[in-house]
């Protein structure tokens, strides 16, 4: 990821009450973010991301 950040497409946003889970493709790879409040992107759309030192969590292995 670029030091400025990295462009992502929105693939799936997950409605979670006071807060939703954003799903994004960033060079091949699924991310998600949490958001909260209802400005949210559209799916399909391109957003800028850039993650904060120390606050990513990193899961290994593939999703069935």
């Amino acid at each position: 990821m670029a030091a400025g950040g990295a462009r992502a497409t929105v693939s799936h946003i997950e409605f979670l009450g006071s807060h939703s889970r954003v799903y994004m493709i960033v060079e091949g790879d699924t991310i998600s973010a949490m958001l909260l409040g209802d400005d949210l992107p559209d799916v399909g759309s391109e957003v800028w991301v850039s993650i904060r030192p120390g606050a990513v969590h990193v899961f290994g292995g593939t999703c069935l």
